[in-house]
């Protein structure tokens, strides 16, 4: 990614989710405007097929229900806040459920930025991998910016190439064998490992084709050491002042 400085390896995890609630439009805006040039996101699909951004399948940690979003259709899906109002009370109330296609013309108002789409699992089961990655990978393709899809689950991701993703990225769970030959077979442009799968000590990650992203790191001495060992992207729920201190050193 020819791109100068840390703007061009960190990801903006769920937008700014420090400060704005996760996978809300305010929160990815206020990172795209700190400089952010790496987005990630999370999509699940509505009882009608519409992909929507949220992480988990039901509105209880963010919103203001119990309701699955797999039971509800775009409409009244549309109503429901996901301001958090646990962390933020009511200042984010007006943040409601958007479209992946809402969060994609966001993302194309700023130049050059690249969107990674997370394709829950939970979605893919309850409605089956072809339906899922269809409805995702058709709104992908109206988008001007680059969007990658990205998931836990290689099958629908070897999908969303037969769909034309132009790349793909395997978010791994565990660090040993079985998930080293899972992301050689796939063969992904990316690969994705939660920091606390990352073994301790000073040993690269593995070799491959794949460039290395690794979530969350919100301290920046961690990312330096990460991308020492080979990481060649780093997520943070603080991207502003991660960026901050990463260009300063």
């Amino acid at each position: 990614m020819n791109r100068p400085g840390a703007a061009g390896w960190l990801i903006a995890h769920r937008g700014y989710p420090h400060a704005y609630p996760e996978n809300s439009l305010a929160g990815v805006e206020a990172a795209l405007a700190a400089g952010a040039r790496l987005v990630e996101f999370d999509i699940q699909l509505t009882r009608d097929g519409v992909p929507v951004v949220i992480h988990d399948e039901s509105l209880s940690r963010v919103g203001d229900s119990d309701e699955e979003i797999a039971t509800l259709d775009w409409e009244t899906a549309s109503q429901r806040s996901i301001g958090e109002a646990g962390r933020f009370d009511s200042e984010f109330a007006q943040q409601h459920v958007p479209r992946l296609a809402d969060m994609l013309a966001l993302v194309d108002r700023y130049p050059a930025v690249t969107a990674f789409v997370e394709i829950k699992r939970q979605s893919l089961k309850r409605f089956g991998r072809a339906p899922v990655v269809e409805a995702v990978c058709r709104v992908l393709r109206q988008a001007s910016s680059r969007c990658v899809p990205i998931s836990f689950d290689a099958a629908a991701l070897a999908r969303a190439r037969e769909y034309g993703a132009e790349a793909i990225g395997l978010v791994i769970k565990p660090w040993n064998d079985e998930s080293r030959r899972a992301a050689e077979r796939l063969a992904p442009d990316y690969l994705f490992i939660q920091a606390g799968r990352v073994p301790k000590g000073s040993r690269s990650l593995w070799p491959g084709e794949w460039q290395w992203a690794v979530y969350v790191v919100d301290d920046p001495d961690s990312a330096r050491m990460l991308r020492r060992r080979g990481a060649d992207l780093i997520e943070t729920d603080r991207f502003p002042p991660m960026l901050e201190a990463l260009s300063a050193s």
